[in-house]
């Protein structure tokens, strides 16, 4: 069984009135205007009667001006100590939960439908039968529609595969994927990270993973099987072969000149570093790793080592809007003018 980097087969893309007021009652001290009853001190003028002068005991009547004590209701100013209440001026503390701020929705509207497409590009070098080494460049493109949607700081997005093509850069041979392979795909769900970027949002996902023809305990870390009856090898596209198959055709002369078959599984590891270019458009790279195991092959030439250099600077993910009369029939008729 033979183990290559190659291209990645379909990628699934892809917020109290203060009781000071109380101390007003120190007007009760107006109470001390009985000191008035010492008035009656007028009585002194019958100083004839002298010796009524003890009436002039009622001068202890002055004596009311004890009640001059309610002037200790001005002890009730001590109410104003309510306005300690202010102190729940406090809760303006509070004001510290605008730290959540942080979590305000973006001005950016993300939720919706989106047209995506995804190139990954590779630098392949192959040795054929007869012909000896051959270099060529690899360009996948894989359409997808997609569910996008802002959550809680995050763009969450599910991305259902509805066309895969490849260029193999080489006139030795042509690789297809059938109808039965797409709608064997699996919808694969993203979650970004959102930051804002100058006047735009930028997009990131690091490990993405995408594993096809094989179920893995941990994709990330786990290798795809080499041996084809190993029990993580899925015959997903349940055709009673191991793992996905991908058509070809051969113009090898003399070695493979025919159409055949190879029976694979993959897996692509990517971080994904995108942009919204302007309302409708979200788009960056797609820095990606992969490796893929042929477990059969209908010509023994299709199973020849090669080795594959991923290309970032032409590997990418692009978004689109579009509204939700578009379908993967829809997408696919304009998809020539819709990712100009």
């Amino acid at each position: 069984m033979k183990r290559f980097f190659a291209v990645a087969l379909a990628f699934a893309f892809l917020f109290i009135v203060s009781c000071g007021g109380d101390s007003g009652n120190t007007g009760d001290t107006g109470d001390t205007g009985n000191t008035g009853n010492t008035g009656d001190t007028g009585d002194t003028g019958d100083t004839g009667n002298t010796g009524n002068t003890g009436n002039t005991g009622d001068t202890g009547d002055t004596g009311n001006t004890g009640n001059t004590g309610d002037t200790g209701n001005t002890g009730n100013t001590g109410d104003t100590g309510n306005t300690g209440n202010t102190g729940n001026t406090g809760d303006t503390g509070n004001t510290g939960d605008t730290g959540n701020t942080g979590d305000t929705a973006p001005t950016y509207n993300f939720d919706g439908v989106w047209a995506q497409k995804t190139v990954t590009t590779s630098n392949t070098t192959t040795t054929l039968p007869v012909i000896g080494e051959q270099k060529s460049t690899s360009v996948t493109q894989a359409i997808q529609i997609v569910d996008m949607k802002y959550e809680d700081g995050v763009v969450k997005a599910t991305s259902t595969t509805c066309h895969v093509e490849v260029n193999t850069g080489s006139k030795y041979l042509e690789m297809s994927f059938s109808q039965l392979y797409v709608d064997s795909l699996v919808p694969i769900d993203y979650e970004f990270t959102l930051t804002e970027e100058g006047a735009n949002y930028k997009l990131f996902m690091k490990d993405f993973v995408d594993v096809t023809g094989a179920k893995l305990d941990n994709p990330l870390t786990d290798m795809v099987p080499i041996d084809k009856t190993d029990s993580h090898v899925w015959d997903q596209d349940g055709d009673g072969n191991p793992g996905l198959r991908i058509d070809v055709v051969g113009h090898i002369p003399a070695v493979f000149n025919d159409d055949g078959t190879m029976d694979v599984a993959a897996k692509t590891v990517a971080d994904i570093d995108l942009s919204t270019m302007d309302d409708n458009t979200i788009w960056g790279p797609f820095l990606w790793q992969g490796v893929q195991v042929i477990y059969q092959a209908s010509n023994d030439a299709l199973t020849r080592d090669k080795t594959t250099i991923p290309d970032h600077a032409n590997s990418s993910v692009k978004f689109v809007r579009i509204d939700d009369t578009y379908d993967c029939a829809k997408i696919m008729t304009e998809k020539d003018t819709l990712f100009e």
